[in-house]
C-alpha cells in the first residue's frame, strides 16, 4: 500500500466521519415514527367535513402573530393575510415589524439581545423572535405566505401543534402553542448551541434557527419521557395542512429569503436517497480500487462536540444534546432548580409539568 493512497483514504474517511457527525441530527430525522404525533383529518372532522364538536378547553390563545420588515407587507401576501383575519374575527391579530421585534427582545429578553443582533441574516432574527413571542404570549404564528382556508378553532384544544414537512421533520412556518410551553423553552435554550455561520445562506438559516434546527430540537424533545407524557407536540398531516377539503391553510408565493444555493439544496432534497446511495457507492468504489481485499477496519473516531458561539469543529465543550439534557429531567425538583437558573424561567411552575396529556 503506497503512502499517497493511505493518506487519501484517511482524509476521505475523516471527511465522511466528520460529515456524519455534523449532520447526524438531520440524518436521524429520516427515522422518526410519526404515528403517535400526527393529527389526521378524522381526528378533527366528521365524514361531512364538519369540525367534531367537543367541550375541550382551549389551550392556545386566540392570537395570530406574523412578522415583516415594516407594516407595509408586499402585495403578493395581502390576500393571505386578509384570509386569516377575515376567517377569525374574534382573534387578536398582531403584525410584528423589525423595530417592534427588537423592542420586544430588548424589553423582555435583553440577555439574548447580543446574539439576536449578531445573526448575519434577518430571517434568522425572524425565526428566533417567533419562538420568544410564542413562549411569552402563546397563540398561532403564521408565515406571511400562509393563507387560511378555514377557521383554526378546532386546533385550539391542542396545547402545541406544528406541521410536518418534506422529506422529514417539522416546519416553523405554522406554530400553534400555549403560553410558556416548555417545548419552546427548550428551543430557546438550544439556540446558542447552533449559532454558527456555515457560509451558505440557506444552510446557515435552516440549521441555526430555521426548520431544520426546529426539527432537531423537536426530535430530542419527543424522546424525553416527561415531554411525551405531559407536553405533547402534535403534527398536522399534509392533507390537514393544505391541498384537501379538510385543509386549514392555503399556500401563496413565498421563500423571499432563499438565495441561489437554495435551488441546489431543494434539488438534493428531492433526490436525497439517490444522492446518498451514489455517495456511498462512490466512496466504497474508491476504497476498493485503492485497497481491495487488504482493507482493514478503520480506527473508531470519537465524536467531538460543538460549543455555543464558536466553531462547530471544537471539541472543548459538551455536546448540544448534553446541554439540552442538563435542563430537562424526570425529577421535577431538579428541573425546577435548573429552570430557575435561567433568567426568564422563574415563572415556570411545577404544575405545568403534571398536567395530563391532551387529547
Amino acid at each position: 500500500m503506497n503512502k499517497p493512497a493511505l493518506v487519501f483514504f484517511l482524509v476521505l474517511s475523516l471527511v465522511v466521519v466528520f460529515t456524519l457527525h455534523l449532520f447526524w441530527g438531520p440524518i436521524k430525522l429520516f427515522f422518526i415514527d410519526y404515528r403517535t404525533d400526527v393529527l389526521k383529518a378524522n381526528d378533527l372532522f366528521d365524514e361531512f367535513n364538519y369540525p367534531l364538536i367537543n367541550n375541550a378547553t382551549e389551550n392556545v390563545p386566540r392570537v395570530i402573530h406574523q412578522t415583516w420588515k415594516t407594516e407595509d407587507i408586499p402585495d403578493k401576501w395581502k390576500d393571505a393575510q386578509k384570509s386569516c383575519i377575515n376567517l377569525h374575527p374574534d382573534f387578536e391579530y398582531k403584525l410584528w415589524t423589525d423595530e417592534a421585534m427588537r423592542d420586544f427582545m430588548k424589553e423582555n429578553y435583553p440577555w439574548f439581545l447580543p446574539q439576536y443582533d449578531a445573526y448575519p441574516y434577518n430571517i434568522e432574527r425572524a425565526d428566533v423572535v417567533r419562538y420568544f413571542i410564542l413562549y411569552h404570549y402563546g397563540g398561532i404564528y403564521l408565515d406571511l405566505d400562509v393563507g387560511c382556508n378555514r377557521s383554526m378553532e378546532p386546533l385550539l384544544k391542542y396545547p402545541a401543534f406544528v406541521r410536518k414537512t418534506s422529506p422529514s421533520g417539522i416546519s416553523n412556518n405554522v406554530i400553534g402553542i400555549r403560553k410558556k410551553h416548555p417545548f419552546l423553552l427548550q428551543v430557546i435554550r438550544t439556540l446558542p448551541s447552533y449559532a454558527f455561520n456555515y457560509h451558505f445562506p440557506y444552510l446557515t438559516v435552516m440549521y441555526s434557527t430555521g426548520p431544520l434546527f426546529f426539527s432537531i430540537v423537536w426530535r430530542a424533545w419527543r424522546s424525553l419521557p416527561m415531554a411525551e407524557a405531559w407536553h405533547h407536540v402534535w403534527v398536522l398531516t399534509s392533507d390537514v395542512y393544505t391541498g384537501s377539503k379538510y385543509s386549514f391553510f392555503n399556500i401563496f408565493e413565498g421563500s423571499s429569503w432563499h438565495d441561489n444555493d437554495a435551488g441546489f439544496v431543494f434539488y438534493m432534497l428531492r433526490h436525497w436517497l439517490l444522492w446518498t446511495i451514489l455517495g456511498f457507492v462512490l466512496f466504497f468504489f474508491i476504497v476498493f480500487l485503492l485497497f481491495g481485499s487488504s482493507l482493514k477496519p478503520a480506527a473508531r473516531v470519537s465524536r467531538s462536540s460543538r460549543r455555543a458561539f464558536g466553531s462547530p469543529f471544537s471539541s472543548k465543550s459538551s455536546s448540544p444534546w448534553r446541554k439540552f439534557k442538563q435542563y430537562v429531567s424526570t425529577d421535577e425538583s431538579s428541573d425546577q432548580q435548573n429552570s430557575d437558573s435561567v433568567p426568564f424561567m422563574v415563572e415556570f411552575d411545577l404544575e405545568s409539568q403534571t398536567r395530563p396529556k391532551s387529547p
